[in-house]
């Protein structure tokens, strides 16, 4: 799956991919004092997509707030 650029502005970025079991989508947003990350899946063929995620998932809570925690360091 390779991520995309869907919409961005000054505040916020909606990333969105798709492949043959999963389609996602990953919106960023930030204030002056917190960031959040939202995602959303929407399973294509549900039983081998609830496998997949059973693995990816847990990687991807941890790596999400990672980024963001080092996206917004660098803007400090």
């Amino acid at each position: 799956m390779g991520w995309k650029i869907v919409d961005a502005d000054h505040d916020s970025i909606r990333l969105g991919a798709e492949g043959p079991l999963i389609e996602g989508v990953l919106v960023a947003r930030r204030t002056r004092s917190a960031a959040a990350l939202e995602t959303s899946v929407t399973y294509r063929r549900p039983l081998v997509a609830r496998l997949v995620w059973a693995a990816v998932g847990p990687v991807h809570r941890r790596v999400g707030p990672y980024l963001l925690r080092r996206a917004t360091a660098s803007r400090v």
